[in-house]
C-alpha cells in the first residue's frame, strides 16, 4: 500500500498479514489490501506493493518488483493460498522484510530517496520477540503503521510502529473494512510528505 509522490518517485508498500488459525481472518485481511490497493497509484515507476504471510516461518509472497501493474498486484492476492499455522512470529517475519525486501534486487528504492511504507495486519501479539527486527526496520526509516484486529496485538502493534498513533484498531473481524480509508490517508500523507521522519514522527502542515 503506497501512493505517489513526488514523481516518478512513490513510496514502497509492504502490506503484512498474520494467517493464524481462522481463514476467515485472513480473508478479510486480503480484502482491505485489495481495498487500499485499488485506491492506490500502483506502477513501476509509481508505487510498488510487495507481500508477505507469516505464521511460523515468513513467507514473501511476491516482491516490491514482481509486478508492473496494479491489476496484476490485486490478482496475486486474490489469488493467495493461506499457510495453516497456530504461531504468529512476527519478529521473524519482521527481520525477513528487512533483510529480504528493502533493497534494490527485491525492487526497493531508499537510495533514491523513496519512502518505504510497511503496513502490519495483526490478530495477536507475536510468538517470538520482535525488538530486533523493530530497531532494524526504524534505522532503515522504514513508516511502519499497524493494524490490531481486536485488543491482544495492540500494544505491540504500537511498539514496532513508528509513532503510536500510526496503530489503527478494529474490533473485531467483521469491522476491519472501515479502517482503510484512515490507511490510505496515512500512505498518502508519507507520499505527499505530509508525514515525514524527523528525530520522531510528526504531521506535517
Amino acid at each position: 500500500m503506497f501512493y505517489a509522490c513526488t514523481p516518478p518517485l512513490s513510496p514502497s508498500l509492504f502490506p503484512f498479514f498474520n494467517p493464524h488459525v481462522l481463514h476467515y481472518i485472513l480473508f478479510v485481511s486480503l480484502d482491505l489490501a485489495v481495498q487500499v490497493i485499488e485506491g492506490l497509484a500502483v506502477g513501476r515507476d509509481a508505487i510498488r506493493v510487495a507481500l508477505v504471510l507469516y505464521g511460523a516461518n515468513p513467507d514473501i509472497q511476491f516482491y516490491l518488483n514482481s509486478y508492473d501493474n496494479k491489476e496484476s498486484v490485486l490478482n496475486a492476492i486474490r489469488g493467495l493460498k493461506y499457510p495453516g499455522s497456530y504461531e504468529a512470529n512476527l519478529g521473524a517475519a519482521l527481520e525477513e522484510v528487512a533483510d529480504s525486501l528493502l533493497g534494490q534486487d527485491a525492487g526497493g528504492r531508499a537510495e533514491e530517496g523513496v519512502p518505504q511504507v510497511l503496513v502490519v495486519i495483526s490478530t495477536r501479539e507475536s510468538t517470538d520477540d520482535v525488538s530486533q527486527a523493530e530497531r532494524a526496520l526504524k534505522q532503515a526509516s522504514v513508516y511502519t503503521f499497524g493494524i490490531a484486529v481486536g485488543d491482544s496485538a495492540t500494544a505491540q502493534l504500537e511498539a514496532i510502529a513508528t509513532d503510536k498513533s500510526f496503530v489503527l484498531s478494529a474490533p473485531d473481524v467483521r469491522t476491519v473494512a472501515r479502517v482503510g480509508d484512515q490507511i490510505l490517508q496515512y500512505i498518502n500523507g508519507v507520499a505527499q510528505r505530509t508525514i515525514v521522519i524527523q528525530t520522531d514522527f510528526t504531521e506535517g502542515m
